[in-house]
């Protein structure tokens, strides 16, 4: 009857039982906040949790999968409520990377074991839910500087395309990308939809023979700078170089 009950939740209804003020991921008392709510909502709409598999020997701890697809929509649910940076990383993990260094997106909201929907090779096991995934990165990721990545001041730079420009070039955008905490050094690199406006901040600065270079490049950069290829090697495929590799 519960599972029957849960897979009555419309989009609107799971939306809504679950809707809370934006979570953003900026500060640790947000995060808390955002937690409680979540958990008291749940509690309040009689969310059932550790459903385990009826047909299994008690103990058995593995999650059917009707009730897998329950979880899955509620954590969906939950994410509507995700902004700003928690958007931004919930858009990198919301597709399983499996293997070394990888991660699993979550089923569930709180800790469970089920046989991942892809990860089935592994069979049954434990997998931490949205919740434990969201204290592991945002309380780190609140103590440290958040990069700006709009409004930035690149009134500093000066390029007009002369070779003796060039270091102090060089030396004033890494200060500025730097001092506005953009993760700009590889191996960590701007993300997509932040790159390509960032770039052409920078080239809005050039002048006279480095405003025509720019005009001209078929393929503009997306990022400020990227790692050099090793000796001899061959470019990935649709590799782009970094604006200050270029230039």
């Amino acid at each position: 009857m519960a599972l029957v009950t849960a897979q009555g939740r419309t989009a609107v209804t799971l939306r809504d039982a679950v809707k809370v003020d934006p979570f953003n991921g900026e500060t640790i008392e947000e995060l808390g906040t955002f937690l409680v709510h979540i958990n008291d909502l749940m509690v309040m709409n009689n969310w059932v949790h550790k459903m385990l598999d009826a047909t299994l020997p008690a103990g058995g701890g593995n999650r059917n999968a009707a009730w897998l697809l329950v979880y899955r929509r509620e954590v969906l649910a939950i994410t509507l409520n995700f902004q700003g940076y928690a958007a931004e990383w919930w858009s990198r993990i919301r597709h399983s990377l499996v293997g070394p260094g990888g991660y699993v997106t979550p089923y569930t909201w709180k800790d469970d074991t089920y046989t991942h929907p892809d990860n089935n090779t592994a069979g049954n096991q434990a997998y931490p839910g949205l919740r434990t995934m969201m204290v592991g990165y945002f309380i780190p990721a609140s103590l440290r500087p958040q990069p700006n990545y709009k409004r930035i001041d690149w009134s500093a730079v000066r390029f007009t395309g002369r070779s003796n420009e060039i270091h102090s070039l060089l030396q004033t955008v890494q200060a500025v990308a730097t001092q506005n905490n953009l993760p700009w050094h590889p191996p960590q690199q701007l993300p997509l939809q932040y790159g390509p406006a960032i770039v052409a901040g920078i080239a809005s600065r050039f002048s006279e023979a480095a405003t025509d270079w720019w005009l001209q490049l078929a393929t503009k950069p997306i990022q400020i700078e990227t790692a050099p290829l090793a000796a001899g090697g061959l470019p990935p495929a649709n590799y782009i170089p970094g604006l200050l590799n270029m230039i």
